[in-house]
């Protein structure tokens, strides 16, 4: 989720259902098991570790899609 002022989470990933799900997804409607650790690079994009299942996936600020970029 991202926070913006004053105080209000906006999800950006997952539809509240815990397993993997395919790539080039919507974030929001993409199925997202747990994290082990989130990062931004340079460009706005998010990289979400899914330990459970041995992968890092990519939330594009700008497709708003879901791809696995490792595992």
């Amino acid at each position: 989720a991202l926070f913006t002022a004053p105080a209000t989470i906006v999800p950006i990933a997952g539809n509240g259902e815990f397993y993997f799900d395919r790539d080039n997804v919507p974030a929001l409607s993409a199925s997202v098991n747990g994290s082990g650790g989130m990062a931004v690079d340079a460009a706005g994009n998010i990289y979400v570790a899914s330990p459970e299942h041995r992968r890092v996936r990519k939330i594009s600020p700008f497709s708003g899609l879901v791809t696995t970029v490792a595992g």
